[in-house]
């Protein structure tokens, strides 16, 4: 049986860097370079997040889709660019109020892609999309 659902976008933000490399699981990087790079990116998320008029929400049961808007055109894998997106950006806004929690019962980072365009880059746009979250399901 397959359920359906319908997503509403509630919010919409664009934060004018990309996430830090450092922040990536295959990233070498000293503590301290790792530490100061994901501070001035979460403090570029609030600073966005305020600016689009979201605070305190504390949402839950929400789909996040996200675009790394770059330069130059190369391969990336999709799996580094969902971590190098995901952990900041969820992170923020669980930090900032914006969502309850960064758990699969309350959100699920739905698609990250990488737009090449060489004239907006370097920028992470963000959508919050309401009716998303993990659902149960039973066996039957």
């Amino acid at each position: 049986m397959t359920e359906r659902r319908v997503l509403k976008r509630i919010a919409s933000f664009e934060v004018p860097l990309l996430p830090p490399v450092s922040q990536s699981p295959n990233a070498r990087v000293h503590w301290a370079v790792r530490a100061r790079e994901r501070k001035e990116f979460m403090r570029a998320v609030g600073l966005a997040v305020l600016a689009a008029g979201i605070k305190d929400w504390k949402l839950t049961g929400v789909e996040i889709t996200g675009e790394l808007i770059v330069v130059e055109r190369r391969r990336r894998d999709s799996d580094n660019l969902m971590i190098r997106f995901a952990k900041p950006i969820l992170d923020s806004l669980v930090r900032l109020g914006v969502l309850v929690d960064d758990s699969v019962e309350h959100v699920v980072v739905r698609s990250v892609v990488a737009v090449i365009d060489p004239v907006r880059a370097p920028k992470t746009v963000v959508e919050i999309w309401q009716g998303g979250g993990m659902t149960e399901r039973t066996a039957a």
